[in-house]
């Protein structure tokens, strides 16, 4: 049996191994634009939200009164804490903001910067008929209808439960926890 021996010059050799690297770059290049291509599935975030709650008990309509109701009429349902209350004096009224930070989504889009800004009539100490009174420190779950890209609550004043005060802030809890 004869062996032949074929000669290679070094150059063939660097040429080939130069090749065979470009053509390994391409090929992961490819990859990574094509992965790029494919959209990530994540969780759909809306902006801030801004809720200007109106004075009155608004709808007293006997589906209300049932959780499932609520929670099935629903787009966004938060659990959250106040963390911050504002009086401001705007002409002849008065208004609390109220900033909920939210600590659980329960149901639809999360929120930017996890914030939610309630807007109720009224101050410290100085309730409004048919007004939710927040405090800070009070835990809440609060069910969100969206209309034409803006938001309110479901069945008015209902549509915010408190579950009491988180550790610290009021020592006794007013309803039971959500």
């Amino acid at each position: 049996m004869e062996t032949k021996t074929i000669k290679v010059s070094k150059n063939y050799i660097i040429r080939t191994i130069l090749l065979f690297g470009v053509i390994m770059m391409l090929l992961i290049l490819n990859g990574c634009v094509q992965q790029e291509q494919i959209p990530e599935q994540k969780t759909e975030t809306i902006g801030p939200v801004v809720l200007r709650l109106p004075g009155g008990a608004a709808m007293l309509q006997s589906e209300c009164a049932e959780h499932s109701f609520k929670e099935n009429t629903a787009d966004l349902i938060v659990e959250g804490t106040v963390t911050n209350l504002e009086v401001r004096n705007e002409e002849t009224r008065t208004f609390t903001y109220n900033d909920l930070k939210i600590e659980k989504y329960l149901k639809g889009p999360h929120v930017e910067s996890d914030m939610i800004r309630i807007i109720t009539e009224g101050g410290e100490n100085m309730a409004m008929a048919g007004q939710v009174n927040l405090h800070k420190g009070e835990k809440i779950n609060i069910y969100l209808k969206e209309t034409d890209g803006t938001f309110s609550t479901v069945c008015g004043n209902l549509g915010i439960i408190s579950c009491g005060w988180s550790e610290g802030d009021s020592g006794s809890i007013r309803y039971p926890p959500c």
